[in-house]
């Protein structure tokens, strides 16, 4: 490697050490929001707890709509399950006490709302979904056959509803703290 070479690799090398560094920080995130600030955001937002009856009252509700629209919809379940519980991920990860965790409904429907259907079906999630503050997103598949629907909160949790032959309904619900 000639001198020239060396000096650059070496200079890039430094530069990224710096920015390493520099956005890391004290304790803070590579998105720039310290410990306390992570602290602070999920201290405004509901509990853990209140987070999940929410999420579990959206669930059912959605549920029951579905089975009224599109009644060859059979649950597997009449219960609202947490399927999954996980640490929080960047900039909450190292907060104690934040957690977030996965909802299902029915576990899964047997059968699929048909195309014709499946408009007002989405209309009437969506306007389900806006009570809970869930407005962000849309349709990410709409086609004969095969459809999701995914809307969002403004804390990142996210409503999804889809079909191909079956039908799935499911809450990935944000970051929270414990009450305790």
């Amino acid at each position: 490697m000639s001198r020239v070479g060396a000096v650059k690799l070496f200079g890039a090398a430094l530069v990224m050490l710096v920015l390493t560094g520099a956005l890391a920080g004290c304790g803070g995130s590579v998105l720039g929001t310290s410990l306390d600030e992570a602290r602070e955001e999920l201290q405004a937002r509901p509990s853990f707890e209140q987070a999940e009856k929410d999420y579990r009252a959206l669930l059912k509700e959605v549920q029951d709509a579905v089975s009224e629209l599109a009644p060859n919809v059979r649950w597997n379940s009449d219960e609202i399950t947490q399927i999954g519980l996980s640490f929080c991920s960047r900039p909450y990860a190292d907060v104690k006490g934040a957690e977030s965790a996965i909802y299902t409904a029915g576990n899964g429907g047997v059968g699929a709302p048909s195309d014709e259907v499946w408009p007002e079906v989405k209309a009437k999630v969506s306007a389900i979904a806006e009570q809970y503050g869930f407005t962000v997103g849309g349709s990410l598949k709409d086609e004969p056959g095969n459809a999701m629907l995914v809307l969002r909160d403004s804390t990142g949790a996210s409503l999804k509803l889809g079909f191909v032959e079956n039908t799935t309904l499911s809450v990935y619900g944000s970051c929270a703290l414990h009450e305790n």
